[in-house]
């Protein structure tokens, strides 16, 4: 089972569910989103419950490009690897429609390659 996965958008909805289950399989997980205080206290909520995981947390703007390779970098040399990304582009869509066309093509090739070698 692949062990370290970095979510983005976890403090609410698919992304905190996502984290919830992963952590539950006994995954380590390292969370983002823009805020960081619902981050820390879901951080300590699966700590708890879970205490052989490691769950890690950083404020994060997935449209900020230069900040989501040192926060994905970060997490990275943090845990040792990053097995999986879940980047939850939706959310993106549904409440800033124009974050699609600021992003360049091939910076999701990109991180994938980086960040989860087959």
């Amino acid at each position: 089972m692949r062990k370290n996965i970095l979510i983005t958008g976890a403090s609410t909805g698919l992304g905190e569910g996502m984290a919830r289950e992963w952590a539950a399989k006994g995954c380590n997980l390292a969370l983002c989103a823009r805020r960081a205080d619902k981050l820390e206290a879901l951080q300590r909520e699966l700590q708890q419950a879970h205490p052989d995981i490691r769950v890690l947390v950083r404020g994060l703007d997935v449209c900020d490009y230069d900040q989501v390779f040192e926060v994905f970098r970060g997490f990275r040399d943090e845990l040792g690897s990053l097995d999986r990304v879940v980047v939850r582009y939706w959310q993106l869509t549904a409440h800033r429609p124009w974050a699609f066309r600021c992003q360049p093509p091939h910076r999701r090739d990109q991180l994938h390659r980086c960040y989860c070698p087959e």
